[in-house]
């Protein structure tokens, strides 16, 4: 009889210790409400990139207003890689890569650059060589999803303004020759 009074004077102090010890308060529903918007990484990178925005076009802003050669490069995510190199009397080239893994390899000489490239998702990778000293060498590349290749070879006047986009998810590749 005084092992089942003992049991339950010890389950009546946990239940009591469970009430009081508990510090969440209900109220707090601001708080909560922040954090239930980042419900996946996708709409975290969403976020991000919106508070971003406005900074970046303020800021290229200004780089077009004192040089004629500018390189804007926005990154979210984890291991993403940009390698660019450029000779040219001006230039405007935007990079922006949300997601994992993701590679850009530029490596081009032409009198003007006009550039774009835009990668949402992981392990995309984008190789342009121009390096041929071209008149004008412009291109914009969107790659929404996942394992898109594309590799560009040179530059002429069928390439001068070309738009590409890979959507999907696994695997795509395109490879352009753009030779005189």
């Amino acid at each position: 009889m005084m092992k089942y009074q003992a049991y339950i004077l010890l389950l009546m102090s946990f239940l009591v210790m469970d009430l009081y010890g508990q510090t969440y308060i209900e109220n707090a529903t601001e708080t909560n409400a922040s954090f239930k918007n980042f419900q996946n990484k996708a709409s975290t990178l969403q976020f991000l990139n919106s508070q971003n925005t406005e900074v970046i076009n303020s800021t290229k802003q200004t780089a077009i207003n004192s040089s004629n050669n500018n390189i804007n490069i926005q990154q979210i995510g984890n291991f993403n890689t940009v390698n660019a190199n450029t000779v040219s009397q001006s230039s405007d080239i935007d990079l922006v890569q949300n997601g994992s893994n993701n590679n850009i390899f530029l490596d081009i000489a032409a009198t003007t650059i006009n550039e774009s490239i835009t990668q949402n998702g992981n392990e995309n990778n984008v190789l342009d060589f121009g390096s041929f000293g071209a008149r004008s060498h412009g291109v914009e590349v969107s790659q929404k999803g996942n394992n898109h290749n594309l590799v560009s070879y040179g530059s002429n006047s069928l390439s001068e303004k070309m738009k590409i986009s890979m959507q999907g998810q696994g695997g795509k590749t395109i490879i352009v020759r753009n030779f005189n």
